[in-house]
């Protein structure tokens, strides 16, 4: 992609031109999990990190690109889902394009940058677990770093055994490990996204949806009765029966499911609007974002996001 856009140093890590989709009179509301407060602010000031996409290369130069591609994909977004809101269809190009941007929703956010180094963090243990299982191991591992470094490495086995096989640390990586595979990702997501189902669901006008800073939200059916609500939030993506629901503005909700090209769009009720608000703000990882203060204080009521125990929305269907 070209850089023909610039590239700021505060990045938003939900674009702006998305969070100005749930304003009102250019003003939005927040609902801070970890402050447990309330604010009302401006897209420009929300969902933004300092450099949030800046690296620095082996050499020592700053690299800004991937803020120029993700800017790149959201001016060719920008009017897709305008043209959605219409119910008029993408083309095969647009829907590529519209694909692509749905992944980044899910990769560019932190949450996805704290799964990649959860994994991280499995993986070393299991690993360092494995190496310095046995005394014998243990020997050689550290034998090998004497060689490398040229000096003496003076700790107790045992002590290096023990800590491998508690896990009791934490493993710390670069920011730069999620920043590498985010795009390469977003793109193996945007391939299987193409070929999967799409409804385009509108909420009535006594409803809107609000989203928040993990805006790709699965939630799978699980075994009848297992849960109160009757669904998992969470799960693989291509499991059957998966639901993705994406919000794109007030008004418009992404959900995608199962395998195949269907593309609808659908008129929901209040209740099936505030199921999907209700996933949306379990899912959150800091921030629920609407454009209505009532109604987010209704959303943070109805989930309980704070509380420890799962909880279902109190209105009957009707």
């Amino acid at each position: 992609m070209s850089s023909k856009y610039s590239t700021p140093k505060r990045h938003h890590y939900l674009p702006q031109f998305y969070l100005e989709r749930f304003t009102k009179d250019g003003s939005l509301w927040v609902y801070d999990r970890e402050r447990k407060e309330y604010r009302s602010q401006t897209p420009i000031n929300t969902a933004v990190i300092t450099h949030y996409y800046k690296f620095i290369e082996e050499n020592g130069t700053p690299n800004v690109g991937l803020e120029a591609m993700l800017a790149e994909v959201e001016g060719e977004t920008k009017n897709l889902i305008a043209k959605l809101e219409q119910l008029f269809p993408l083309t095969n190009p647009e829907q590529c394009t519209f694909a692509l941007f749905v992944a980044l929703l899910r990769d560019r956010v932190p949450h996805f940058e704290k799964e990649v180094a959860e994994i991280f963090d499995v993986t070393y243990k299991e690993i360092t677990r494995d190496g310095f299982s046995t005394e014998e191991k243990t020997r050689e591992v550290i034998a090998a770093i004497e060689k490398e470094t040229g000096e003496p490495f003076d700790v107790d086995p045992e002590l290096l055994m023990e800590v491998a096989k508690n896990g009791n640390y934490t493993v710390e990586i670069e920011r730069i490990h999620s920043l590498a595979i985010m795009f390469p990702l977003a793109y193996k997501l945007a391939e299987v996204i193409l070929y999967m189902d799409w409804s385009f669901l509108f909420a009535p006008p006594s409803a809107s949806f609000i989203t928040t800073d993990k805006p790709f939200t699965i939630v799978s059916p699980v075994i009848k009765n297992s849960l109160e609500y009757g669904f998992h939030l969470g799960g693989g993506i291509d499991i059957p029966g998966t639901q993705k629901y994406i919000p794109l503005s007030q008004k418009l909700c992404l959900c995608i499911q199962d395998r195949g090209t269907r593309r609808e769009w659908r008129i929901l009720t209040d209740y099936d609007v505030r199921a999907i608000n209700f996933f949306l703000a379990k899912t959150s990882e800091k921030l629920l974002i609407s454009a209505d203060e009532n109604l987010l204080r209704s959303v943070v009521t109805d989930a309980r996001i704070n509380a420890k125990h799962r909880h279902k929305p109190t209105s009957k269907r009707k």
